[in-house]
C-alpha cells in the first residue's frame, strides 16, 4: 500500500485544522535557512484519522496524537 497520499492528505488536512482554529489570526510563520521556503507551525494536538466505512486501509477510525512540526508552506 503507498502511504505517500494518506500521509499528504494528512499534513493537508492537519495545516487547514490548525488555520481555521486561528480564527483571524495567521499561524506563525518562518523561513527555512537551508532553502529560503516559508515554513508553517502546525501546533499539537489530536484529531481523528481514518475511517470504520473506508477501504481496508483506512480502517479504524481512531484518534492520533502529533507533537507540534514546522512544514514548508507550499510545495
Amino acid at each position: 500500500m503507498n502511504t505517500k497520499p494518506i500521509i499528504i492528505a494528512l499534513l493537508v488536512l492537519i495545516l487547514s485544522l490548525s488555520v481555521s482554529s486561528c480564527g483571524s489570526q495567521r499561524p506563525p510563520t518562518k523561513v527555512s535557512s537551508i532553502d529560503g521556503m516559508t515554513l508553517v507551525y502546525v501546533p499539537a494536538g489530536e484529531f481523528i484519522m481514518g475511517s470504520n466505512d473506508g477501504d481496508f486501509g483506512e480502517k479504524p477510525e481512531r484518534t492520533i496524537y502529533l507533537d507540534a512540526f514546522w512544514i514548508d508552506k507550499t510545495k
